[in-house]
């Protein structure tokens, strides 16, 4: 296939990487904002920000039996309609109750991206035979930058929301037709999935481990992103201005080392990359705990970011590539498991944190960061990825 339109294909997909994490990061930028309109109490807009929580988690469960029936490429453009529609609406929204039911209908269809945008690129990986993913997730990082950048603009301005919703949207809805029309195919679907047996079969181990995989790189992101800045401030006596560059410091390098991940794959290949990226992230764990200073504790936020730069595009991208299994199972499997932790990390280390202090409960991460090297020197040997394959005894015969 010529480079154009290998280049051609991942531009189109990485624009709905980028597009989910903007609606994310303009809604998170003019909370203030929404607060102030709806006249919503703190309970309320955390029960609103629940709903998307909620109905994000019911996207990725449901998203196998959705992405079967209309494939990854209707379903990038429908969930981007569904986003399209409903942060405008929320942005017009004028009590809690508004707020949080659509909310809860932007939370579902920005989850519904991220999955078919995951499954295209493993699409795109197949297809190309070239290494794709982690410049795809390097996106997710420039759509939080221009979500934030746009929010912070638009409310220097004295812009409302729906103002500023409208015009960081436009663009992508303007972009749209051309990138949906570049995305990729999705594979045939077999006899047994048409009538829906296929829906009944468990992953293989090694798709699941894949999203365990995943999950141990997010839960640790998540204890950067949700306590970060607390952690630097309770703990390290930093000032406000410092400790809110905590997760700034993560985002910036794990966005710019992603530009670059698709290279080291194809130089370095994936078993030494996961396990040098989960070491640094170990270490990047130990200097934001024992660091001396604020300042060297947002070197190991740079650190951390770095290291786990490089982990998701690569489990993504393996577990795509099981001979036998559809990128659609794959990609729900991983995702489910991956964003769980982003759901459910932040809580857990908040009762542990109640429990040990915020300082003993950040040894969770370092654990899991220790634990993530560990089984990447072990399962992505030569020989382990040979076993975990389906042979030819297993494979499905073609209808």
């Amino acid at each position: 296939m010529p480079l154009a339109s290998f280049t051609r294909a991942r531009l189109a997909c990485a624009s709905f990487f980028a597009a989910s994490c903007l609606g994310w990061s303009l809604l998170l930028s003019r909370l203030p904002a929404l607060k102030a309109q709806t006249q919503a109490s703190e309970a309320e807009i955390g029960l609103a920000l629940l709903a998307i929580g909620a109905s994000g988690l019911a996207a990725l469960l449901s998203s196998a039996r959705i992405l079967g029936r209309t494939g990854s490429r209707k379903a990038c453009l429908f969930g981007t309609l569904g986003m399209l529609a409903s942060l405008p609406l929320a942005a017009l929204a004028q009590t809690p109750l508004q707020l949080s039911l659509l909310l809860a209908a932007f939370g579902f269809a920005m989850a519904l991206v991220d999955m078919a945008a995951n499954t295209q690129g493993m699409l795109i990986e197949k297809r190309y035979r070239k290494p794709a993913m982690s410049v795809l997730h390097a996106f997710y990082g420039l759509g939080v930058l221009a979500g934030s950048l746009s929010g912070s603009l638009c409310a220097g301005l004295g812009l409302g929301p729906f103002a500023n919703v409208i015009c960081a949207f436009l663009p992508f809805a303007l972009l749209l037709p051309w990138a949906h029309r570049h995305l990729q195919q999705d594979e045939p679907r077999k006899a047994e999935e048409r009538r829906g047996k296929a829906q009944k079969k468990r992953p293989p181990a090694f798709v699941v481990f894949c999203g365990l995989a995943v999950m141990c790189a997010y839960a640790a992101e998540g204890a950067a992103g949700d306590w970060g800045s607390l952690f630097l401030a309770t703990c390290k006596g930093a000032d406000e201005q410092t400790a809110a560059l905590a997760y700034g410091a993560f985002g910036t390098a794990a966005c710019a080392c992603r530009f670059f991940g698709d290279r080291l794959r194809s130089r370095l290949g994936e078993r030494p990359l996961a396990v040098a990226g989960s070491l640094a992230a170990f270490g990047g764990v130990a200097i934001l705990l024992w660091g001396s200073s604020p300042w060297i504790c947002l070197g190991g936020c740079l650190l951390l970011g770095a290291g786990l730069s490089p982990i998701g595009p690569i489990y993504f991208s393996l577990a795509g590539r099981v001979p036998g299994v559809d990128p659609v199972r794959a990609s729900a499997c991983v995702s489910t498991l991956a964003y769980g932790a982003l759901l459910v990390f932040p809580a857990i280390l908040g009762g542990l944190a109640q429990a040990f202090g915020l300082d003993r409960a950040l040894l969770l991460p370092l654990l899991l960061c220790a634990l993530l090297s560990l089984a990447s020197f072990v399962a992505l040997a030569p020989q382990a990825l040979r076993d975990s394959r389906p042979g030819p005894a297993n494979r499905t015969p073609a209808p």
